[in-house]
């Protein structure tokens, strides 16, 4: 068995300090007008904006644009399919032999310990700045779940045993991610306006938009969201998945 440890004292408070106020920091960093060295297709993605604004998804990050407005229903589909995925690993691997684990040195806890916070913030920060920036949710989710597989490798309580809130944030995570596309719907029918499925700005004829401004520049106000929905869902399902295959049916 493995032998579980949990970070006491001040230095373990100090450095959960540390690893919220990096993740914070790198996250706002997010919430600021593209940069110049910003790709030429997110340029000229900002150029044409100016040009045909109501057309725009406000996000210079051409792949987050893509994903969460002109193929946002495909994604949605593909966070479902993660879904599936982890149920059916659950059921398959439910009963099987659990991987035998031996107790890594302290120098190893130690140095994950400070590791998890950090690896947190920086998938915190890919999720974050996933609409000006490359990043996403997807991205953010998987390295949320790595840096938590690794603190379980090397033997610290990471996650309760049983699993059942990292179950409750998969479903809660995925529930939202298909709630906020219908939104823009009830708020139009809320309003007597049009609204459409994955509607994040104004278009000729629906009113409804969702960006704030830095800068005179819009910025998408709703992909982040997405992607934070995206990160927790995606960082909670591999987790189960991992767990499920590393303790078996523990």
């Amino acid at each position: 068995m493995v032998n579980i440890l949990v970070p006491r004292g001040a230095v373990a408070v100090l450095l959960l300090v540390v690893g919220i106020a990096l993740g914070a920091a790198l996250g706002l960093m997010g919430f600021v007008a593209p940069r110049d060295e910003l790709s030429g297709v997110s340029r000229d993605i900002v150029r044409l904006s100016a040009a045909q604004e109501p057309l725009t998804a406000y996000a210079p990050a051409y792949v987050s644009a893509i994903l969460w407005d002109f193929r946002g229903t495909d994604t949605l589909f593909e966070t479902g399919v993660v879904f599936v995925a982890v149920a059916v690993s659950l059921a398959l691997l439910k009963g099987s032999m659990p991987i035998p684990l031996s107790s890594p040195s302290p120098v190893l806890r130690t140095v994950v310990r400070i590791h998890l916070p950090v690896a947190l913030s920086v998938a915190a920060a890919l999720a974050l700045n996933g609409h000006v920036t490359p990043g996403g949710g997807f991205q953010g989710g998987v390295v949320a779940a790595s840096a938590l597989l690794i603190a379980l490798l090397s033997g610290l309580k990471a996650f309760p045993p049983g699993l059942s809130g990292m179950v409750a944030i998969r479903t809660l995570g995925l529930f939202l991610v298909m709630l906020l596309p219908l939104t823009p719907v009830a708020l139009g029918h809320l309003y007597g306006v049009e609204g459409y499925v994955f509607q994040h700005q104004a278009k000729p004829n629906a009113s409804l938009s969702a960006f704030y401004t830095v800068n005179g520049v819009r910025l998408s106000l709703s992909i982040p969201m997405y992607n934070s929905l995206e990160l927790a869902a995606i960082a909670a399902g591999f987790t189960i998945a991992l767990w499920m295959l590393l303790r078996g049916g523990e």
